[in-house]
């Protein structure tokens, strides 16, 4: 009984309580024994639905309707049967006591990956109700409460679709980047249906060949059997994808999300996995120092090649400075040549002046010679001869124990001296003095 009809009943005994204590009279008594009555018929023909909320309603004539609107609506005195619109379904190894499929203990679901490895998935998925009135009424009628629901078809199909899911893929391929694949898959199979698998079985034996280094023989190694396991998904003959069809599918139950939580492999598996991590972060530590060796090897010989680069080029300048120097000194016993060669050429043509001028001097004096007898060099000559009998007599005296000549004579002056010396001269020049 709701609210409506608990107040209606509460107003019925209390008209009558009073009426019986004598407190009321029988107006109000009829009064509230109406209004009690008024309250009780309307509780059986009214509901309230709250929001977020869907119901089916089965009147006593047995028809049933689909209410999704909020706030008062007829049940004329049938039944009411409430679903959440969106009913979150949580498989997971804790205890939850919010969620709506809490249990006792563990609710994980135990999967076997396709490589052997198992594990335990926590899982959660938020289911939509259908919003068709067929649809819902027949998910209504079939499960008949949301319970019924939860634990008979979503819980179970949740459960199936993982395991399913699990199936196709590998763990070693899960923990290498495959989590997304594997959450797209249990999202796609919720919400078109479970993909139909089949298992193929095969017995593989590796072979590997070898060489002996002494002989040069090559010889094969064949290892175990090993049973390789191929899963694959049936397809249909128009070449589709062949699915078993689950209750979500048929009532039109969709899908909003769907969250793989945890995945928790069994011990053998972290072992390996923690192995395998640390043999990954010492290889890494090695690549790293391969690399740092590598990229110092790299700076050692980058720095040789700067040096050298250096050294050639100091080495270049010293030849170009070289070079430049011997060109210069070259061009400078060029430059000295050819001024050497000027300069000859200037002297043999200064010396071909003299020899003319000398020439045309000589020539000038014997014409000149040749008009006068030589008379002008004559005479030149004879007053160089007497300047140098001068000077000689001026240097050495004339004793009077010097005696020239003979006889009761003079004796014979310096002058007198002179004036013979000069006309013996003019005499050997052939110059007329005029003195006799």
């Amino acid at each position: 009984m709701n609210i409506m009809g608990i107040l209606g009943l509460l107003i019925l005994l209390g008209a009558i309580s009073l009426k019986i204590a004598g407190k009321v009279k029988i107006k109000l008594m009829i009064a509230g024994l109406v209004a009690g009555i008024v309250l009780v018929t309307l509780s059986g023909a009214l509901f309230y639905a709250e929001a977020g909320y869907q119901y089916m309603v089965q009147y006593p004539t047995g028809k049933q309707v689909h209410v999704s609107k909020p706030g008062y609506n007829l049940k004329l005195w049938g039944d009411v049967l409430p679903f959440k619109n969106i009913i979150t379904v949580r498989l997971t190894e804790d205890v939850d006591e919010n969620s709506e499929t809490a249990t006792a203990g563990d609710n994980s679901v135990r999967v076997l990956f396709n490589d052997g490895v198992r594990a335990k998935i926590s899982q959660s998925t938020r289911f939509k109700m259908p919003t068709n009135s067929d649809n819902f009424i027949k998910m209504a009628r079939d499960f008949r409460t949301e319970a019924n629901l939860i634990t008979n078809s979503l819980i179970p199909i949740s459960k199936e679709v993982i395991v399913n899911s699990a199936r196709e893929l590998g763990a070693q391929k899960y923990i290498s980047g495959g989590g997304g694949v594997f959450e797209n898959s249990i999202y796609e199979q919720m919400q078109n249906g479970i993909v139909m698998l089949t298992v193929k079985e095969e017995t593989k034996i590796k072979e590997e060949e070898t060489i002996n280094p002494d002989t040069g023989e090559k010889r094969t190694i064949k290892s175990k059997p090993v049973i390789v396991t191929t899963i694959a998904r049936k397809l249909n003959k128009d070449g589709s994808i062949k699915r078993k069809t689950h209750a979500l599918v048929q009532y039109g139950i969709g899908v909003t999300q769907s969250t793989v939580e945890e995945v928790n492999f069994e011990p053998k598996f972290k072992k390996m996995i923690e192995q395998q991590r640390d043999a990954t972060a010492r290889a890494n530590i090695e690549k790293q120092k391969a690399k740092e060796a590598e990229y110092a090897q790299k700076r050692i010989v980058a720095v040789g090649e700067k040096d050298k680069a250096a050294e050639r080029a100091k080495m270049e300048k010293e030849q170009v400075t070289s070079l430049i120097t011997a060109e210069t000194a070259k061009k400078k016993e060029e430059f000295a040549r050819d001024q050497a060669k000027i300069a000859l050429e200037t002297a043999e043509i200064e010396a071909k002046n003299v020899i003319v001028r000398a020439k045309a001097d000589a020539d000038a004096r014997k014409l000149k010679m040749m008009a006068d007898g030589a008379l002008s060099l004559k005479l030149d000559t004879l007053k160089e001869m007497n300047k140098d009998w001068a000077e000689a007599m001026a240097n050495n005296r004339m004793v009077p124990e010097i005696v020239v000549g003979g006889g009761g004579g003079k004796t014979p002056s310096s002058t007198d001296f002179m004036q013979l010396m000069t006309a013996m001269s003019a005499k050997q020049l052939g110059v007329d003095l005029g003195v006799k």
